[in-house]
């Protein structure tokens, strides 16, 4: 026990301080939770933010590849020209659709890759909302796919008209149309 009076230590028991003489009130007993018991509140995160972040890094870096113009004609990738609509994005563990972009203001529906002549054109968003677009070249081989341009590379796959992007936030799935 403390002594309100002069702040020393008190006997639990004591009725007056030996220090000061100030007479000691005992506090009733508390009967409810401990210190122990209480649970600390956890902070909540806006993930769906988070995940705009970590998506828009990952468009700007496929449209920073992409921006770099480099022409390599090769036959390998004419069985996949064609253009590809944006599915999803795939980032932390979460998918996060097109429309879920949409909802998030962001128009998902305008982003597309387009293979041609062993190049890789894109359109889509940085993470302001402001189109960009791009061409990189795109070396396909059995499945693996290789984008490079502008000092980076950015390795996928595409199988059965589906066109995935890896990065180190993620991945983008693109659909052929």
């Amino acid at each position: 026990m403390i002594c309100p009076s002069c702040m020393n230590d008190v006997m639990d028991g004591s009725i007056m301080c030996p220090i000061c003489g100030e007479p000691i009130e005992r506090m009733p007993s508390y009967s409810g939770p401990s210190y122990m018991d209480l649970q600390p509140v956890k902070k909540k995160t806006n993930v769906t933010a988070i995940m705009i972040l970590i998506i828009a890094i990952a468009v700007i870096s496929i449209g920073g590849i992409i921006a770099y113009n480099v022409i390599n004609k090769k036959d390998s990738a004419n069985k996949y020209d064609g253009k590809y609509k944006f599915v999803q994005a795939e980032t932390m563990g979460m998918v996060v659709s097109a429309e879920l972009l949409s909802l998030s203001g962001y128009d998902a529906s305008n982003m597309y890759l387009e293979i041609t002549d062993n190049q890789v054109k894109f359109i889509g968003w940085d993470d302001f909302g402001v189109p960009i677009a791009g061409v990189a070249e795109i070396k396909i081989e059995d499945g693996a796919v290789t984008m490079s341009g502008n000092g980076r590379t950015l390795s996928g796959t595409i199988e059965d008209g589906t066109f995935v992007i890896y990065s180190g936030e993620g991945s983008l799935t693109f659909q052929k149309e």
